[in-house]
């Protein structure tokens, strides 16, 4: 049986429409949609099933071929996904600045041969500060799919043999196997784990499993009772509604926290039958539509928010997304009924077009990509006054292993090594902290107390115990392994620095750190407040003025995180009732005209690398800045508050 020939089920074309529905909100940034990146795995779900579905019909129907497979999937995924990118390229030159550039021209070598999914897991986290301006981070979830789709006809081919008992068993066991590896790498390698096609096999899976079991009739709405069909039907529902909601970026994610909107999925496709609850809701007429048009949405709502957000150096308001997903169902429509159903229609495009037009496309997107890596983003596409902003910004060095030691994100405590301190007869100091503790290393270096100082420094680990957090999974471990040390051998001084966030309040549970640290006879210890936060990376802000960097202004205003005060306001008062000395670096930065931007009449004397981390020179700046510790290291006497 043809994919054309099997029997269409609306309510799973409305379940499509949610699952693209949460992503695109969730990627505007609602707030009240934390957890649609779930759509995702509901969109793996289905595709599992519905494959499964059709090579289970063909092999048993003696028509399967994996030459015809592979076709249908390209006429289904290549000709949209090409006609987009192919849009996006005069946006990208236009809007992109270099290093932006670059990221998309490494994108435009990996999508077309799909293993962009690969290429972000070594470059970035899905729930990194800027992954919102990458245009084509949402392609990740196609390499995922398109790997399952060239591995998985295979293994279906090469089983055949062993009879349907014996290779559903194989699945499942591949799929407790994936399930397993997923769940030990999101709190072990949490971007492997969320982009690698391992540790998410078991989604794709899952609706495997399920198809071969509706298959054999083992499973049906057909066979069972109207009020069971409405129960497990609406557990799945709510399953995968609560999901949207209640998961945030902070849940550690895939792992077991993915069975809820996985197992509801599951549940909503096997038992979904006409008039119960979940089938009414989606099955709606309205709701189909979009899910017919689910593929072309998904596609197009990540670069249109992404050059948005590039071009408007900001968060754009909940009213420009609003207009921005009203659009993206708009083109979604137009490239569905002009794009997707004329290719995918036999009669316009013979199988060898399609193969020759894909093979065409790839090399053509590839070959772009290779250019605009080999030119560092087209850097000539600026003026003369923006050019040496990137230069400088590229170099983006501060934390490197020559400044001590600063953990990546894979690393854990072991990776500390020979960062250790002991008594020498002169004040020793500890620096404790994530990457907004790092900053400050070269400026300390540069006052003379890189000497005195051990830095014990790792990527987004606040210095709060007996904390988890959950993507970054050593910084449990790490941050207990530092109070270890201190308790062995407490130094003279412990600075607290990091990347306070105004909207979890995670601060507040410095006060544990603190109590822990005067009980292991540290008495001197000081709170670095937060940074200033700049609500795009400050080399792009500075550019969009174009004009010459001695004409830059010196302090910035509207680009500054306002929330971001109300926290130095509120760690100040804590700090004292905590009777420790606190370090406004808001005050010593920011007046009534703004927050410092630059130092001097060089782009090397920009105060921020990117959005909030400190450039060499406002190290230097804000360390020279630091009478506290200073005075502590040169005078000897420690501080008292």
């Amino acid at each position: 049986m043809s994919y054309s020939e099997a029997k269409y089920r609306a309510e799973i074309d409305g379940l499509r429409a949610i699952a693209v529905l949460s992503v695109i909100l969730f990627h505007a940034g609602f707030k009240l949609f934390s957890g649609g990146f779930v759509g995702v795995d509901v969109f793996f779900v289905i595709s599992g099933y519905l494959i499964t579905s059709i090579i289970l019909k063909e092999k048993q129907a003696g028509t399967f071929s994996i030459l015809d497979f592979y076709e249908r999937r390209a006429r289904r995924i290549l000709p949209t996904l090409f006609f987009i990118i192919l849009l996006c390229l005069p946006f990208a030159w236009f809007v992109l600045l270099p290093d932006q550039l670059i990221d998309f021209s490494k994108s435009l070598e990996a999508v077309p041969v799909f293993v962009s999914n690969v290429l972000f897991w070594k470059n970035t986290g899905y729930f990194a500060a800027n992954v919102t301006e990458k245009p084509l981070i949402h392609t990740w979830s196609l390499g995922i799919e398109e790997q399952y789709y060239l591995l998985f006809p295979l293994l279906i081919t090469l089983f055949w043999r062993l009879g349907h008992r014996k290779l559903m068993l194989l699945i499942a066991t591949i799929l407790l196997l994936s399930l397993w590896v997923s769940e030990y790498l999101v709190h072990h390698h949490p971007s492997a784990g969320f982009f690698l096609i391992l540790p998410r096999a078991w989604e794709l899976l899952m609706g495997s499993v399920l198809a071969f079991l509706v298959f054999k009739k083992t499973i049906s709405h057909e066979y069972v009772s109207f009020r069971v069909n409405q129960f497990l039907s609406l557990s799945g529902f709510l399953l995968v509604i609560l999901s949207i909601f209640i998961f945030s970026r902070n849940t550690p994610f895939p792992g077991l926290y993915a069975l809820m909107p996985v197992i509801g999925t599951t549940l909503i496709i096997a038992f979904s039958a006409p008039k119960t609850f979940a089938y009414q809701c989606l099955s709606n007429p309205y709701i189909v539509k979009i899910g017919l048009i689910s593929y072309s949405a998904y596609l197009w709502h990540q670069p249109l928010f992404a050059f948005a957000r590039v071009y408007f150096l900001e968060q754009p308001s909940e009213y420009v997304f609003v207009l921005f997903s009203g659009i993206t169902l708009l083109f979604a429509f137009l490239t569905w009924k002009y794009i997707e159903q004329p290719f995918r229609d036999r009669t316009y495009f013979s199988r060898q077009q399609i193969f020759l037009l894909s093979t065409i496309g790839a090399l053509f997107f590839m070959s772009i990509g290779v250019m605009g890596n080999y030119t560092k983003g087209f850097p000539e596409r600026l003026s003369k006054y923006q050019q040496p902003l990137f230069h400088c910004s590229a170099e983006k060095n501060i934390f490197n292993e020559n400044l001590g030691c600063f953990l990546d994100i894979e690393h854990n405590k072991d990776h500390f090594g020979s960062c250790t301190f002991e008594s020498t007869g002169t004040k020793n100091m500890v620096l404790w902290g994530d990457s907004h503790a790092a900053h400050l290393v070269s400026g300390l270096q540069a006052i003379g107390a890189y000497h005195h100082l051990t830095q014990l420094t790792a990527t987004s680990c606040q210095p709060i115990l007996k904390m988890n957090f959950p993507n970054q999974p050593h910084c449990l471990d790490i941050n207990t392994y530092v109070m270890e040390k201190i308790r062995r051998n407490p130094p003279d001084q412990v600075i607290l620095a990091g990347r306070w966030d105004p909207h979890n309040q995670q601060w507040r549970q410095l006060k544990n750190t603190v109590e822990q640290l005067h009980k292991a006879g540290v008495h001197n210890i000081v709170i670095i407040g937060p940074a200033p936060i700049w609500d795009n990376q400050l080399p792009h802000i500075m550019a969009r003025f174009n004009v010459p960097f001695e004409r830059l202004p010196r302090r910035l205003k509207d680009h500054v995180e306002a929330d971001i005060f109300l926290t130095d306001r509120d760690m100040q008062g804590a700090a004292q009732q905590w009777q420790v000395s606190y370090i406004s670096l808001l005050s010593m930065l920011c007046n009534q005209h703004g927050c410092l931007s630059r130092l001097g009449k060089t782009p090397d004397q920009l105060m921020s690398l990117d959005e909030g981390h400190f450039t060499p020179a406002g190290s230097k700046y804000v360390a020279s800045k630091l009478p506290h510790i200073e005075e502590s290291l040169r005078n000897g006497p420690e501080i008292t508050t």
